[in-house]
């Protein structure tokens, strides 16, 4: 697979290119025996360069939520469990419905949570079609196109440092919703991240 600088995008992106785009962010949970404590500076960062550009990001922190319950209890989590897959997705749900349609929406993650992304693709997906989801993060840097593979619903992988590419990913998502994937596709607009994979591709 060939890799390109994204930075060379942004000599021709104003700062209103990404006007009108929403971009929701979602952080998964990690370490459910620790304290939330961590905020997602990834996320955070990436919104922040979204809205610099015109961009309406929203984020949604999976891991800052810890249920204390009878489950949790029995499970010996002092701090309480995380939100299931189910409660998750409602959460999720209940938010697009508020934010409405989203241009792209972003998984952020470590490797081990891996189970959750492909849990919350599915939750996408059905609630929001139309939206480009894109695994990013540590997982998405590890195993790169793997997750096509393992994640079916994806449309796209950002591996590496987020900072410039989110802002291409969010100008393509654009670029599709108003001309259409084929079109954009065939006059060039999406190149040249837009790469055709092969077996050998990692």
């Amino acid at each position: 697979m060939k890799v390109v600088f994204p930075g060379a995008f942004l000599d021709e992106l104003k700062y209103t290119s990404l006007t009108g785009v929403k971009a929701t962010l979602i952080n998964m949970p990690i370490w459910e025996q620790a304290k939330p404590n961590n905020p997602p500076l990834g996320p955070d960062l990436l919104a922040a360069r979204l809205r610099e550009y015109g961009a309406e990001p929203t984020i949604i922190d999976l891991n800052i939520y810890r249920v204390r319950d009878e489950d949790a209890a029995k499970r010996g989590l002092e701090l309480g469990r995380t939100l299931t897959f189910e409660e998750a997705g409602g959460l999720i749900s209940r938010t697009l419905n508020k934010v409405g349609s989203q241009h792209v929406i972003g998984l952020s993650g470590l490797i081990t949570t891996l189970k959750w992304q492909t849990e919350i693709a599915r939750v996408i997906k059905a609630v929001d079609p139309d939206a480009m989801l894109v695994s990013g993060g540590g997982l998405a840097t590890q195993f790169r196109t793997d997750l096509f593979g393992w994640i079916p619903e994806l449309d796209a992988v950002a591996h590496s440092e987020g900072d410039d590419v989110i802002l291409k990913i969010a100008h393509d998502a654009k670029t599709i919703r108003d001309h259409g994937f084929e079109e954009a596709h065939l006059t060039g607009r999406l190149s040249p991240f837009l790469q055709e994979r092969t077996a050998n591709d990692r």
